[in-house]
């Protein structure tokens, strides 16, 4: 086989290779959870900075923690992260030495695709209190 057709076969091959895996590669793009932790009780206690935790999962396996401080109205962001649909996140802070977590009415992970790669949440804590009601 002359040399230059080698050539062609091989490049049209690797080009063929590359379009193949684009969908894989979309899957891996970044995004983005951001949100408020919010104190939801009435005349409830400043928040200060808080120090919210993002907990990796694959599929049910936990895997990387990463931080971000709350500023002083609360808001916090994480970006870079993937949007594998095999992939989820759980958001967690910790208030007057109680652990709160972000859930919805559906799940207690937020999860990121490539039609939704960002996602904005509410994060509520509640002041502690040493009533017994």
């Amino acid at each position: 086989m002359p040399r230059m057709l080698r050539i062609v076969i091989a490049t049209v091959a690797a080009l063929a290779a590359a379009l193949l895996a684009a969908p894989a590669l979309a899957d891996s793009g970044t995004g983005t959870i951001n949100g408020r932790v919010v104190n939801k009780t009435p005349g409830g206690s400043p928040l200060g900075a808080l120090q919210v935790t993002l907990t990796t999962y694959n599929n049910t396996t936990a895997g990387s923690k990463q931080q971000a401080t709350a500023d002083g109205a609360g808001k916090f962001q994480f970006d870079g992260l993937s949007l594998d649909p095999a992939t989820t996140y759980t958001v967690t802070t910790r208030f007057q030495d109680v652990e709160y977590a972000w859930a919805s009415e559906k799940r207690d992970r937020v999860a990121l695709t490539a039609t939704a790669p960002s996602a904005n949440i509410e994060l509520v804590v509640y002041d502690t209190t040493t009533s017994s009601s």
